[in-house]
């Protein structure tokens, strides 16, 4: 089976980002008077940043809308996309093969296109991609497969020889419901590994492993 398209999450698959995010959480309660109860990050793995947003407020009782509370974070976490954020190994080399070969790209991310586009513009990964999709750009997230059929929309290939590339177990599993074959990615955030394992049709550590289909 050929790969003509290929749709990409970001954080914790293409970049290494989810050490920049831990400690975020704590710190934006903490300006707000506020101390984490320890189940942040793990709670959040599968929310867009307004679900976030509506968990701060409810659970902490914040006198503020979902969207302040966005812009706040977004704010903290911005400096770390514009200038230390990482690419994972071989993720440039990789889109390279793809490019090379006429494979069409783009980004479904869970988190917001503008922290996104920071990285791309400091890492020059632009030219690679024909769309950035958010999480925000649909109701539903990358927990509900018509997100990743939205998606596939916008990129104009063949499911069957789309491949989804993510290190999250709910998106994989989304993914596969829709009917797409699957990179996962290994990111040590994630709880469930052997699951990913079990569900995705490839598993690689990195891009180091990465192939053509």
């Amino acid at each position: 089976m050929a790969i003509k398209g290929a749709i990409f999450d970001v954080d914790g698959t293409l970049l290494d980002s989810m050490p920049a995010w831990d400690g975020l959480d704590e710190q934006f309660l903490l300006n707000h008077g506020k101390h984490s109860r320890g189940e942040l990050r793990t709670r959040f793995s599968n929310m867009n940043y307004m679900q976030i947003a509506q968990y701060y407020i409810d659970t902490y009782e914040l006198p503020m809308e979902p969207l302040e509370v966005v812009i706040e974070i977004a704010q903290m976490a911005a400096e770390h996309y514009k200038t230390d954020i990482p690419l994972k190994p071989g993720v440039r080399e990789y889109l390279d093969t793809l490019q090379a070969n006429g494979v069409k790209m783009m980004i479904l991310t869970a988190n917001t296109s503008r922290l996104i586009q920071l990285a791309l513009d400091r890492l020059d990964l632009n030219d690679y991609f024909v769309a950035i999709m958010e999480g925000n750009d649909t109701t539903q997230g990358k927990d509900n497969p018509e997100t990743f059929e939205k998606a596939l929309e916008l990129l104009g290939t063949p499911k069957g020889e789309t491949y989804v590339f993510e290190d999250s177990l709910y998106a994989v599993e989304s993914a596969k419901k829709a009917g797409f074959p699957v990179v996962a990615v290994y990111d040590n955030h994630e709880k469930s590994p052997d699951r990913l394992k079990e569900l995705a049709d490839h598993y690689w550590i990195d891009f180091t492993e990465g192939e053509l289909f």
